[in-house]
């Protein structure tokens, strides 16, 4: 049968798609905007992407950290599960640690490359494709 990790992926791939129809990633061609799509929209669906799963890593991180705490919890005292449970939780804070510093990581390079431009520096991962 399914292990429960494949339940927490099934579950988050039925969630994920509702949650980003009600982000509203999609910036033309909806209801809302229904102007046609050009390739700004493109870099700026990437850009609302890239946003929604930087916001949602902290909450699927705390849910993972929380699965390996209730195996922890759940061990019985078997050691071999306890340890197991560590490094999950260990795993879940490099997997973060390493998001947050690509973040850091590209916001300097772009702060440092673009002084010429001042729209880039005030907010450069916001963009604007407004006609």
């Amino acid at each position: 049968m399914f292990k429960k990790n494949t339940w927490l992926a099934l579950l988050i791939c039925f969630t994920i798609p509702s949650l980003s129809l009600a982000a509203g990633l999609v910036p033309c061609g909806t209801r809302d905007n229904p102007r046609m799509c050009t390739g700004c929209d493109m870099v700026s669906l990437i850009q609302n992407i890239i946003s929604m799963l930087f916001k949602y890593s902290i909450v699927i991180g705390a849910i993972f950290i929380m699965i390996a705490g209730f195996n922890m919890m759940f061990a019985a005292g078997n050691a071999g599960k306890v340890a197991l449970a560590w490094k999950g939780i260990k795993a879940v804070i490099v997997g973060i640690v390493i998001i947050f510093s690509a973040w850091i990581i590209v916001n300097t390079v772009i702060l440092y490359f673009s002084k010429g431009y001042p729209e880039l520096q005030s907010s450069w991962n916001k963009l604007n494709c407004n006609p």
